[in-house]
């Protein structure tokens, strides 16, 4: 069974896993899943839900984020990836792009230029 990115965000979705940057190729009898999760937990169950979905073996190339530990505030450390905005990491921790603004004010000492992130930056998230 061929399957398309369409098809595994929404396996992913039934299973309750939340995959930032999901990226799926379809290999022919097996299908590729890189992105970043939140867990361990998280990478096997998308693994498994993908499994199940799709009857394909699945290369799992999720890699679990390490956003640092959370402060009493509930802030946390993202640390800027390539690839990465702050509407893409909006989503990834409130499930809303629109709260970008919610991150570019937590930062707005590194961030003069919202549209300048730098890979490697450490920015503060604070909690949705």
């Amino acid at each position: 069974m061929a399957v398309n990115q369409q098809q595994a965000a929404a396996a992913l979705q039934k299973a309750g896993v939340s995959v930032y940057g999901l990226q799926v190729e379809d290999m022919g009898g097996s299908v590729t899943l890189r992105g970043t999760v939140g867990s361990e937990a998280e990478k096997q169950k998308a693994e498994q839900a993908l499994k199940q979905a799709t009857d394909l073996e699945v290369a799992n190339y999720l890699q679990v984020q390490s956003t640092g530990a959370t402060s009493d505030a509930g802030t946390q450390t993202y640390t800027v990836k390539s690839g990465d905005n702050l509407r893409k990491i909006a989503q990834h921790f409130y499930g809303d792009e629109m709260k970008w603004h919610a991150i570019r004010d937590a930062n707005r000492d590194k961030l003069p230029d919202p549209d300048k992130i730098q890979v490697g930056m450490q920015l503060q998230i604070p909690s949705a």
